[in-house]
């Protein structure tokens, strides 16, 4: 995937959320420092990012002070996801339609159909288990310079081939610490 920003926050796409100027920016919760949003590249369906209002690019940076509203955002967005009202399956699935139908790029026309495939198990499912994450710096994949937070629901039929020891299988080679068959 292409790099969506340079370091400066002149041009940072996180930023222009915050601020209510990226066009296709779709907030789901707000308190006074961060915003929950649906993801523009989701891996599944309900992907949601957790973003500072301030620019903030590690985690590190974040004034202690208001970390607690980086944990009420998460917690709001895995309730939004987790609870999946009627109206909002709809935006959410409008959103999908709309990245298909007029796609920044290849991979977001692509990542759409993807949601949208997976749309109908996503909408019936009990969703109870979530991956969140935060890519730390450019080795550790962030794309963009802004911290940002991963919030993706976890169920059947998401399209993962095995979330046994979760975020560890970014290294295989050492993912395993027990015996698991």
């Amino acid at each position: 995937m292409p790099e969506i920003n340079k370091s400066d926050n002149l041009e940072c796409y996180f930023c222009s959320v915050a601020k209510y100027e990226a066009e296709g920016a779709e907030i789901i919760y707000e308190n006074e420092h961060f915003l929950s949003v649906l993801d523009n590249y989701p891996a599944v369906p309900g992907h949601a990012l957790v973003i500072p209002r301030q620019h903030l690019v590690n985690l590190i940076d974040v004034p202690k002070d208001i970390g607690i509203e980086a944990f009420d955002a998460l917690q709001q967005a895995q309730s939004m996801i987790r609870d999946r009202s009627d109206d909002w399956l709809e935006d959410l699935k409008l959103f999908y339609e709309n990245m298909v139908n007029s796609p920044r790029d290849e991979y977001q026309a692509r990542l759409g159909r993807s949601a949208l495939d997976k749309f109908a198990i996503f909408s019936d499912c009990t969703i109870d288990s979530f991956t969140v994450g935060i890519n730390d710096g450019k080795l550790a994949g962030r794309t963009i310079d802004h911290l940002h937070f991963q919030v993706m629901p976890r169920f059947d039929g998401d399209g993962s081939k095995d979330s046994t020891f979760g975020v560890r299988r970014v290294f295989p080679d050492t993912a395993s610490y027990k015996n698991v068959d």
